[in-house]
């Protein structure tokens, strides 16, 4: 599969945890995939909600900007070139510590589901 990040439709979560999302893929356009990817776009200020995966590693791989990661009472900051390994069960907050947007790719194995961003409104 090929994909052209600048033609894939971005959504923007609702407040307060206001963030963008473009899905690259998961096992729903790639049935049977072994992981799936999204490229994520936090605004300065902005801010992700604390969660966990079940299964799921996540995988972070800075492309932009500059954003604090916490798993559980860690903190970590990330800067284009530097990735962060999330293991399962590890609650995690994600936010733009910069002055530019904070971008990333993230990497789930097994895959999950990015329906849920799906439902977020279109990004125009």
């Amino acid at each position: 599969m090929f994909f052209k990040l600048d033609e894939l439709p971005e959504y923007v979560a609702e407040e307060p945890f206001t963030r963008y999302a473009k899905p690259i893929f998961d096992n729903v356009t790639i049935p049977g995939a072994p992981l799936s990817m999204g490229v994520f776009r936090y605004l300065p200020g902005q801010k992700g909600p604390r969660h966990k995966h079940d299964y799921e590693v996540e995988v972070y791989l800075c492309t932009g900007g500059k954003g604090i990661v916490t798993i559980e009472n860690t903190i970590y900051e990330l800067v284009p070139g530097t990735v962060l390994y999330i293991p399962p069960q590890h609650y995690h907050e994600t936010r733009n510590h910069g002055e530019e947007d904070f971008t990333f790719f993230a990497i789930f194995g097994p895959p999950v589901d990015f329906q849920n961003v799906r439902n977020w409104q279109l990004n125009s």
